[in-house]
């Protein structure tokens, strides 16, 4: 409890790292969480959203994401209030576009081919995210 007696934020590492949630944790989302074992001042992951158990679990194991944090789907992940400073979008190209615009508070990081039919919500999500200070990262891969 903070001295005011409302709950204390924890999204925010006192050092400064960024607390991420991962979606999608096969090959992209696995390299990209791999920034946050090599910088664990500059980043975390506090939450995955993965169908495939392997996946998720390979994740859950390498950054201690706890339990109330690990997701099969990444609705289950979007109905939860806000407990990561940023979403690490990482699902299949084709599957980008309805993460993205299911939640505007966290900032966003999406990783995709442009010329996806998706890029156009993608840049809907963008645009909102802006107009309400929010940091949206895409990008290709």
């Amino acid at each position: 409890m903070s001295p005011s007696g409302s709950k204390k934020d924890t999204r925010h590492d006192p050092a400064g790292a960024v607390s991420l949630v991962v979606v999608g944790a096969g090959g992209r989302g696995t390299q990209y969480a791999t920034f946050a074992q090599t910088y664990p001042d500059r980043a975390r992951v506090v939450g995955v959203a993965e169908p495939r158990p392997f996946y998720r679990d390979r994740l859950v194991r390498t950054h201690g994401i706890p339990p109330g944090h690990v997701f099969t789907d990444w609705r289950q992940a979007a109905d939860r209030p806000r407990f990561a400073d940023a979403v690490l979008i990482c699902t299949q190209d084709a599957m980008h576009a309805d993460p993205a615009v299911a939640r505007q508070d966290p900032s966003l990081i999406l990783s995709g081919p442009e010329e996806t039919l998706e890029s156009h919500l993608i840049v809907f999500a963008a645009e909102k995210a802006r107009h309400e200070n929010r940091v949206v990262s895409p990008s290709d891969v």
